[in-house]
């Protein structure tokens, strides 16, 4: 991501009437390969347009030079994915040839320099094996972390390896319930690299697009016509939407307490169809 739209999107920010929950670097790709990210923390955190900020990383390329920049900026929580627990397995699994105790190092020192910054490391229980790699997950990162967890391995597609023997359960290990209405557009919004703007991640190769900061602003975005007709029908019905329809991140990574299905009567009337609106 260029950093014009970096310090745009921080920048639009302040127009929002409170600051941010969440500002998070995440998403398709390794974010710490920008070499604007630190100063963009920074400047985020001088602007006070988020109350916390989080990135989420491989741990491959995070140096200690890069460790402390970090934690300099006012990093609020690293998310570390851990891709398997030993050499062979991140070749396999990443196609690199980075070295499991390379990752470990980058990890410890990361830990031992983070001053308020959180460090949260993870790893699917598919890449532990068994019982005995979840022991070994937690013998190595338990010491090195503030919290070292095993999620639950979750295909948000019927393409996924692994697909046919998954429990049905969320990330958390909770059973699957589906969510007939989606929360994450009503308080997310995914800036991708080029400037164009979505209600999420959109992992299913087609995304759904909401604006362009290269030609609007992120607050008019947020606010605009295209959010509004796609707020609409997640409440009226969400297979309307053709980029919705097959997708499972809403039962699989939505939290209990952002089930809106219950409310649709009570929503619909807050959320009017816009009279001449399209998304695209």
């Amino acid at each position: 991501m260029p950093r014009r739209i970096l310090r745009r999107i921080v920048e639009d920010m302040r127009a929002f009437r409170e600051p941010l929950k969440m500002l998070q670097f995440i998403g398709w790709g390794e974010p710490i390969m920008n070499p604007h990210l630190a100063e963009t923390v920074t400047y985020a955190r001088e602007l006070g347009i988020a109350n916390d900020i989080e990135l989420a990383t491989n741990a491959a390329l995070l140096t200690p030079e890069l460790s402390e920049r970090l934690v300099v900026s006012g990093l609020g929580l690293l998310r570390v994915s851990i891709q398997g627990l030993d050499t062979a397995s991140y070749a396999e699994a990443c196609r690199t040839d980075v070295t499991f105790e390379k990752i470990v190092e980058n990890v410890r020192i990361f830990y031992e320099r983070r001053r308020d910054c959180r460090l949260y490391v993870k790893i699917m229980d598919v890449a532990c094996g068994d019982a005995d790699g979840v022991r070994r997950f937690h013998e190595i990162f338990d010491p090195i972390a503030d919290a070292a967890v095993v999620e639950h391995y979750v295909p948000f597609f019927e393409t996924r390896d692994h697909y046919e023997r998954i429990a049905p359960l969320t990330r958390t290990g909770d059973p699957e319930i589906p969510f007939a209405i989606c929360p994450f557009p009503f308080y997310t919004l995914y800036v991708w690299p080029s400037g164009k703007v979505g209600p999420c991640s959109s992992c299913s190769g087609n995304p759904l697009v909401l604006g362009d900061l290269n030609e609007e602003t992120l607050y008019n975005i947020w606010s605009g016509s295209r959010r509004a007709e796609l707020l609409h029908h997640q409440i009226s019905n969400r297979n309307e939407i053709p980029e919705c329809r097959d997708c499972r991140i809403p039962t699989l990574e939505s939290r209990p307490q952002d089930r809106l299905d219950a409310a649709r009567e009570k929503l619909l009337p807050l959320f009017p169809r816009p009279p001449a609106a399209a998304h695209s």
